[in-house]
């Protein structure tokens, strides 16, 4: 696996957990329209599941949701303490700014007043020394 490969598994999981948030959202008001019968009804359109069924459902799909946050919590803390191995500060800086906050390179060479030519170099250079500060995740 490639370093940028190994940092984009944060967006990655990110995403993941916007589409089931997402999902709990359209599943809360199919819910709610349901629930406004009678508990016991089966509704025609839903396939035949009434309110408790579609709360299971939503119950099921929001533990999911808890789980994947917790995988992506522990997921940043490692990729933190990796990055701190970095030793130069505008790599880690770099690191951070593009895998943990989700930023363009242009936005990141706006935002700290560098040239992007300067900015995607130095994204190259910060994956290298990335790699070989962290050998227990890139054996080749």
């Amino acid at each position: 696996m490639r370093p940028k490969d190994y940092l984009s598994q944060v967006r990655h999981i990110d995403n993941e957990i916007d589409s089931k948030i997402k999902l709990l959202e359209d599943l809360r008001a199919r819910a709610m329209s349901i629930g406004s019968l009678e508990v016991k009804d089966k509704v025609q359109s839903s396939g035949g599941l009434d309110f408790s069924d579609w709360m299971d459902r939503y119950v099921d799909l929001q533990k999911e949701v808890t789980d994947k946050v917790d995988e992506l919590i522990v997921l940043k803390q490692r990729i933190i303490s990796q990055i701190d191995r970095v030793e130069n500060p505008l790599y880690r800086l770099i690191l951070v700014s593009r895998y943990l906050r989700d930023m363009r390179l242009g936005e990141i060479a706006a935002r700290y007043n560098y040239n992007y030519g300067y900015i995607k170099n130095a994204h190259g250079n910060a994956l290298l020394e990335f790699k070989a500060k962290n050998p227990e995740v890139f054996h080749d």
